[in-house]
């Protein structure tokens, strides 16, 4: 778990989570951004 949370830090990971719960953005683009991490 740890090194998941360091990888998701190197892979600039608060950006991406800001990213993903943009409001407005549709459920299901949402889940598909998740997916991806």
């Amino acid at each position: 778990m740890t090194n998941a949370v360091l990888f998701y830090k190197a892979q600039g990971y608060t950006l991406t989570h800001t990213t993903i719960f943009t409001p407005g953005m549709p459920h299901q683009e949402a889940h598909f951004a998740r997916s991806l991490i």
